[in-house]
C-alpha cells in the first residue's frame, strides 16, 4: 500500500468505502436492467411491492464467522459445582 495510506488510515478507509459504494450502485443499475428485461414491467412492480415486506421479515443480521468455543467447566474446590 502507498505510504500515504499507512499514515492516514481514516482516508484509506473512506476511499475504500466510497469506491465499493460506487461499484455497488453500478452493479445494482445493471441488475435492475437485467431484471426488468427478464420479468417485465408487471413482475418488477410486484417485486418492488414485495421486497420491503421481506426485508422487514428477514432483517439483515450479523452472521457469526465461527462457532463459539466450548465453555470450560468450573474448577473443583470452588463450592459452585453441582
Amino acid at each position: 500500500m502507498h505510504s500515504y495510506f499507512k499514515n492516514h488510515t481514516l482516508a484509506a478507509g473512506a476511499l475504500i468505502l466510497t469506491l465499493t459504494g460506487i461499484a455497488s450502485r453500478i452493479l445494482g443499475f445493471f441488475y435492475r436492467i437485467f431484471l426488468s428485461r427478464t420479468i417485465g414491467a408487471e413482475g418488477l412492480g410486484v417485486y418492488q411491492m414485495v421486497f420491503p415486506s421481506t426485508a422487514s421479515v428477514f432483517p439483515s443480521a450479523p452472521v457469526p464467522s465461527r462457532r463459539p468455543s466450548p465453555v470450560s467447566p468450573l474448577p473443583t474446590g470452588t463450592g459452585l459445582e453441582e
